[in-house]
Formats: C-alpha cells, structure tokens, sequence
C-alpha cells in the first residue's frame, strides 16, 4: 500500500475529510486529492504532521511497520474486548498500561484505560490521572466517537472529585440529544432498514427511561439519598416493572430481563430493610427467573416477537463492571447488603445462595 492510499485509509477511518485534513496541514483539498490517488505525494516535512493527526509512525504511513502495528494493536483489542464481557475491570487497566507503553499517543487505548480506571478505584488522585488522560485524548484526538467518550468520562471524573462547575464545563462540549447519530439515521433510512433502527432506537430508550425512573430512589447513577418512604419507593419499582413488560405481551423480554432482574434485586432490598423476609424471598426469585431467561437466551441470536421489536434480534453486546453474568451479579449484592443478614441462617436463603453459584459456575 502507498502512502496515498494509507492517508486515505486513516482519512476514512477517523472520519476526517479531506477539507478538515487540508486546513490541519495548510494545504489545498486538492493536494490531499492528488496523494489519495497517486498522482504526487505529500513532501516528507508533512510527515510529522500526519502522523500526529492520524495518531500513528511515520513508518507507518511509510508502509514499514503496517503488519506488526496492525497485528499487535488489533491483539489488544481483542483482549479488551474478552475482558470487558467478563467484567475484569482490573485485567481491563493493566493490558492497557501495558498497550501504552508501546503505543503511548493511541488515543483509543488512553479511552479505554480512562474508562476502565473507575471501576477498580475510588481515590482522588487515580481520578486525577483519569482526567490527565481525557484532556489528552480531547486536545488531540481527531475521532470524535473517541473525542465524546472522553469528554463524557471527563465530566464523570471532575464531578466524583466535587468540582462540578469544571464537569459541566466539558458537559457543554457534547451535542445536545436533538443531534443524535440515532434519530438522524432513523430519519434518512427506508423501508426494513428503517423500521429496524427505529425499533432499535426504541429499545435502547426503553431501557434508558426505566434507569432515570429506577434513580429516583437515590441508589442508582450516584444520585443520592432522596429518603422516599417504603410505599414511595416500591411505587417507583413497581412503576418501572410495568414500563418495561409494557411492550412485551408475549412476555419474551430477552435484553429487557436484565433490568427486570436489576428491578427485582433492589425490590428485594427494599424488603429485606423492613425486615420482610418473604417477600424479599420472593423478589430474589424473580430476578433469578429473569437471570435465568437472560443467561439462556443472550447467544442464540432469537427474534423479538413483540410487535414493537420484531425486526431485531436478541444479541448481547453489553459490558459487565465485575461480574461475569446475571447470577454473580446477584449473588454479589446479597452478600454485600448487610440488610439481609438477618436472612443467612435461614434454609431458604441458604439454599437459593447455593443453587446461585452453581448457576453462576456453570456459566461463565
């Protein structure tokens, strides 16, 4: 591959066009024209430049490293990819350390440990060095899916610090919802494509809706104790279980029985403060049915059969934060909510934390 059409490829991958590139570099659109289709090439003073735009060597763009760059980045992404579906959060910040040494200026594995680094810890100064990172990728990334997720992970890190004028700051930097990727491609689609982005778009908000509600009770998203009452609270769940279930009559949930089941635990919870171990009972053996749906469902590709989402498929293409499926995730949080400790000698509660980790053995 000649430079050209390296440029050309790093041009389309990062979404840079060939006007943007001209006015980084002080050039005409049609110098850049004349490289990408192999009737000159850029002088080598513009090499540096390039490289700095496009995040890579000289070399690169010279053809001298391209397999073992490619080779060995796409590695790491791989490996990122595997732990981030296992949730190992930590496994997660030191393949990515160890990627940055060798490739300290790739802004994609700057994002990565950046987004990666809250989950393993809650101390200021690792939130300093979130933030170090993120104004990295925000002065010169050029990518901007790169560009917002660091400016969103920004925004996350100034406000857990407490210095939320300098979180809204950057919060300002994002687009407003009205300019969505979605709802754009929803409008300009046609037919099948168009119905199937919409249902798309529909079920993402589904679930984002049900997470706002789920907030109100102050135990989500870090919104604090808003101190609702207990028929308060159990409202907010029982409302948010009926908007869910709402659209799926045929009571094929798939994705959605993942937030049921997070409905469910907190359900349990809300009981297991007041001391009622029945129904705190039956709240963790719903979300254990839900569990059970999800793990069993999420990788054989099944259609909705639900009219609002019958163009779509069930895939699981979501990240865990620690816990390697829906069981675990149960089972870490009765165990760390001292409410049901008042439960633990109980048969009943005994044998359902058992059959648990054999469930959550099994599928990992």
């Amino acid at each position: 591959m000649n430079i050209g059409a390296r440029i050309k490829e790093l041009r389309i991958e990062q979404k840079i066009t060939q006007d943007r590139l001209s006015e980084y570099l002080g050039i005409s659109p049609q110098a850049i024209s004349k490289w990408e289709n192999g009737t000159s090439m850029p002088d080598i003073t513009a090499l540096p430049m390039l490289a700095e735009i496009f995040n890579v060597t000289a070399d690169y763009l010279l053809g001298i490293e391209y397999d073992v760059r490619d080779s060995k980045t796409e590695e790491y992404r791989r490996k990122y990819r595997e732990l981030q579906i296992k949730g190992d959060n930590k496994g997660r910040c030191e393949l990515m350390r160890k990627a940055l040494a060798e490739y300290p200026r790739n802004y994609e594995f700057m994002n990565n440990l950046a987004r990666s680094l809250p989950h393993v810890t809650d101390k200021p100064e690792d939130y300093r060095e979130i933030i170090e990172l993120c104004k990295r990728i925000i002065a010169g990334c050029r990518d901007d899916s790169i560009r917002f997720s660091a400016i969103q992970t920004i925004c996350r890190a100034y406000s857990y610090i407490g210095e939320d004028e300098k979180a809204a700051e950057y919060a300002r930097m994002l687009p407003p919802r009205k300019y969505a990727r979605e709802d754009t491609l929803a409008w300009i689609a046609k037919g099948e494509n168009k119905a199937m982005i919409i249902q798309s778009n529909t079920l993402d908000l589904l679930m984002e809706l049900g997470g706002y509600m789920i907030s109100r009770t102050g135990h989500h998203m870090g919104m604090g104790n808003f101190e609702l009452s207990f028929d308060d609270e159990l409202s907010v769940y029982d409302t948010v279980l009926s908007l869910l279930k709402l659209p799926f009559n045929d009571e094929n949930y798939y994705l959605i029985n993942g937030k049921l089941t997070h409905v469910y635990r907190y359900m349990a919870r809300l009981y297991a403060l007041n001391a009622d171990s029945k129904n705190a009972m039956n709240c963790l053996k719903l979300a254990e049915h839900h569990a059970d749906d999800f793990e069993t469902n999420k990788d054989k590709g099944l259609k909705y059969t639900s009219v609002f989402f019958d163009k779509l498929q069930f895939e699981f293409a979501g990240t865990r934060h620690g816990d390697n499926n829906e069981y675990e995730r149960i089972l870490r949080n009765i165990r760390q909510w001292r409410c049901f400790d008042f439960m633990r000698d109980c048969e009943e509660f005994k044998a359902f934390e058992k059959e648990l980790e054999e469930k959550a053995n099994a599928a990992q």
